[in-house]
């Protein structure tokens, strides 16, 4: 029960797209695919820089786009030396792309942080591991068909990754990619947490706090196992009564710690990663809806975290 409700793939994708082999088509001379290997980039600084040339420049983003027309055929975009891309909505997608590009203002470039390429590895490695953190994937043989990808959006008629990419006011973010085969599979996370039910707010100084729970313990051996990932856990009951507002805070030197809390149902109510970018203790407060037990869950982000943390539970004084 625990581990089908506690552990959600939140990795928000684009739709799998067909690879098929390149074949010889009679079109004009192909547009330049930019931010080529030939430019000394890593794939993810390639993938950073188109992403970057995109929201710098969209009108010209725009343009280049335009000239991908011609290398339609029906719903396959077939660029010469690329693997072909079976895009859904076919050539109509890249017209609603134009159009959303020519109305777009400059935006500034977004740099890429070690704290969120951090992220965004650990993403890639568990991607069924729920994240506080926004995201997007996608894999092609070059960074500039792997942007591409993102900005049209293909099957998803509220285009999120494409929005992910032009928020106005995004200043970093992490970039992670792997090779599978003749392709490269990447994930970009976001500075900007994604909405969920949990609140990772610094406690108020002002506010008296009251010890309610205080656990040193250790994820070891002796453990129990999630069986989607086998990262240890352990179950720390605490009986609380409806509108008690917890502070829980999980701290750990020796792993990244993910915290949860759980009511008598085995319903998640609950979850936290990181603190902040650069924080990966975990903390969230609740307010308590019902009298009952509640179980808070320590765990590990990595499959293979193991070592000593300190849990905390705090709640308002009366």
């Amino acid at each position: 029960m625990l581990k089908t409700s506690f552990v959600v793939a939140l990795l928000l994708t684009i739709l799998p797209n067909q690879l098929i082999l390149a074949q010889s088509v009679d079109t004009p001379s192909p547009p330049v695919l930019l931010t080529p290997e030939e430019d000394n980039l890593s794939f993810t600084e390639a993938v950073s820089a188109e992403i970057n040339r995109a929201r710098t420049n969209p009108a010209g983003y725009a343009d280049w786009l335009e000239s991908l027309k011609p290398y339609f055929e029906d719903n396959l975009l077939q660029l010469p030396d690329t693997e072909g891309v079976t895009i859904q909505e076919g050539v109509a997608t890249l017209e609603e792309a134009i159009v959303f590009l020519r109305s777009q203002t400059p935006l500034t470039a977004i740099n890429s942080t070690e704290s969120l390429n951090s992220v965004a590895q650990r993403i890639l490695r568990n991607p069924t591991r729920v994240s506080t953190y926004q995201s997007s994937s996608s894999e092609a043989s070059t960074a500039s068909l792997l942007v591409l990808k993102l900005i049209l959006d293909d099957g998803d008629p509220n285009r999120p990754n494409r929005q992910r990419l032009f928020q106005p006011d995004l200043a970093n973010n992490g970039i992670a990619c792997q090779p599978e085969e003749d392709v490269n599979l990447c994930v970009i996370a976001f500075e900007q947490t994604s909405q969920t039910p949990v609140t990772t707010i610094q406690p108020d100084p002002s506010t008296q706090l009251e010890v309610i729970l205080e656990v040193e313990g250790a994820l070891q051996a002796t453990s129990q196992k999630l069986s989607s990932d086998n990262s240890l856990y352990e179950l720390h009951p605490l009986e609380g009564t409806q509108g008690q507002s917890w502070t829980i805070s999980l701290e750990s030197d020796d792993f990244d710690t993910y915290l949860a809390i759980m009511d008598s149902e085995n319903n998640i109510l609950a979850q936290n990663d990181d603190i902040d970018e650069n924080n990966t203790n975990s903390r969230l407060t609740i307010t308590l809806t019902e009298d009952g037990m509640y179980y808070i869950i320590v765990n590990s982000y990595d499959p293979l975290g193991r070592g000593s943390y300190r849990l905390v539970v705090e709640t308002d004084k009366k």
